[in-house]
């Protein structure tokens, strides 16, 4: 699952053509920005994301995160790697806090799916799952599993 985020869909989106060329489609007519390929019975998805494209909305790489937020968990939470390229700026450590925020209401369930108990979110303590979300990311870190390549 790679979430590419940029400013400007007709000046940034650099691999479009190489995407396309790829076989990568949209999931579904309505929503454009979400490609998908499917190699070898295994899915590979794009989430894009224009933060200034002229008469749209701003949607930065951390809306689609925390839209695929129990994907995102799902894959942290059985060994997935994270690898976080960009402005050195504020987009590091908002990508962390989306994936904190993810991991938090989509922790892993202790029970097989479909769930026989059902927990209220008001339930939770909110405040120790953070702090495993927290530990989680640390240790992803110490072993190059979460990885940030920032510039100015």
């Amino acid at each position: 699952l790679l979430f590419f985020g940029c400013r400007r869909e007709d000046k940034d989106y650099l691999f479009i053509s190489e995407w396309k060329e790829l076989g990568f489609v949209p999931i579904q007519p309505d929503r454009p920005h979400s490609l998908s390929k499917s190699i070898n019975g295994v899915r590979f998805d794009i989430e894009l994301a224009f933060s200034r494209t002229p008469d749209c909305s701003r949607v930065y790489a951390t809306d689609r995160i925390r839209e695929r937020g129990a994907d995102v968990s799902a894959m942290i939470y059985t060994g997935g790697h994270v690898f976080v390229a960009g402005s050195a700026n504020k987009m590091p450590s908002d990508v962390r806090k989306s994936i904190i925020q993810v991991l938090v209401e989509h922790p892993p369930s202790p029970f097989p799916s479909p769930s026989p108990v059902v927990v209220d979110k008001e339930e939770r303590d909110i405040g120790k799952l953070e702090a495993e979300a927290e530990a989680i990311l640390a240790g992803m870190t110490r072993t190059k599993a979460y990885y940030v390549e920032a510039w100015s």
